[in-house]
């Protein structure tokens, strides 16, 4: 079968008409209301939380406004106005090809609706998206790097089509080990990772809770298990949509980056303590990244012998998404 190719959009796009959403946070438990509006070309994404002092509010979607990796991501201005579990909104930005939008919230949590990305990708579907006039540019892999966190790691390497790899390993024999392999081809996105759901365990639940997390969850919006079960009636939407509700968080996170990447990331036990390393890593690392309009990458992708080479680089770094052992 012949490879399928990512389309490179030549320019920035944003969406056509605002789009609405009302719910609860995932953690705090607290009532949201957001409005994601077009924006101009260069605004990136951006959080106004407008339930806060005028001067207070914009929370640019950046890397490096990271504040809080647990559980969820959480990014501050200087002023100290947060945003939280931004992750599953940002991935649907991302899958469905938005660059430029205003993200305005009452609230300081975003709504967790389903706990997937997949409602906020039907909205964004819904009025549609538009080019606009600066060209795109995209953060292109060029070496390879390397993080680990204690028994979790994460290995970016070139390669001409985005792409992750991802595997967990839990105890719970509902989970299990479980591994992922998407490539960022048209409709990938949407197809195998939109729609799977946040997941927890029994017996976290009332442990969170007191620590004053998780305060919003339910059967409506998080897959939960107990004891080599899932609760949910409904059951899953994937036989492994726990590994793939963690590659989603991951392009969420990776979005937080600025620009399309275009490599491949090999991750086992991701994070968004992880991700967000990784992040860091990437720009700190020479000449790990450089960036392109989509003109340059349609030389780069079909000169670059990057699938060949990136065939052999992961053979050999296949051990680093590999079971170790049944562990959480």
């Amino acid at each position: 079968m012949p490879q399928q190719t990512p389309e490179y959009q030549t320019h920035e796009r944003t969406l056509n008409r605002p789009v609405h959403f009302v719910g609860i946070g995932l953690h705090s438990g607290r009532s949201a209301a957001m409005v994601i509006h077009p924006a101009p070309s260069g605004t990136g994404i951006q959080f106004e939380r407008v339930d806060v002092a005028p001067g207070k509010r914009i929370i640019q979607a950046h890397w490096s406004n990271v504040s809080d990796t647990r559980l969820c991501t959480v990014l501050s201005n200087p002023m100290g106005v947060s945003v939280a579990t931004v992750e599953h909104l940002m991935a649907a930005l991302a899958g469905c090809g938005v660059d430029n939008a205003v993200v305005q919230i009452r609230g300081s949590e975003v709504p967790a609706v389903d706990g997937s990305a997949m409602p906020f990708v039907r909205m964004v579907e819904s009025v549609g998206t538009r080019a606009q006039s600066r060209p795109r540019h995209y953060a292109v892999i060029r070496r390879t790097v390397e993080i680990s966190i204690g028994d979790s790691y994460a290995v970016v390497l070139p390669d001409s089509v985005p792409g992750v790899t991802v595997s967990i390993n839990f105890a719970d024999r509902a989970v299990g080990y479980q591994k992922c392999r998407i490539e960022l081809t048209p409709g990938a996105f949407n197809s195998d990772l939109a729609s799977a759901r946040t997941f927890g365990f029994l017996a976290d639940v009332q442990p969170m809770r007191a620590s004053g997390r998780a305060l919003g969850a339910s059967l409506d919006n998080t897959v939960l298990v107990n004891h080599g079960s899932v609760v949910n009636p409904e059951g899953l939407r994937f036989a492994d949509e726990f590994v793939r509700h963690k590659a989603l968080d991951l392009l969420g996170d990776m979005s937080l980056l600025g620009a399309r990447f275009v490599g491949h990331i090999l991750a086992h036990r991701p994070s968004h303590r992880l991700n967000s390393s990784l992040l860091v890593a990437m720009l700190s690392e020479q000449n790990a990244l450089e960036y392109m309009t989509a003109a340059d990458l349609l030389g780069y992708a079909g000169s670059h012998g990057g699938r060949t080479n990136f065939r052999r680089r992961a053979h050999t770094l296949a051990a680093l998404v590999n079971p170790v052992r049944g562990d959480r």
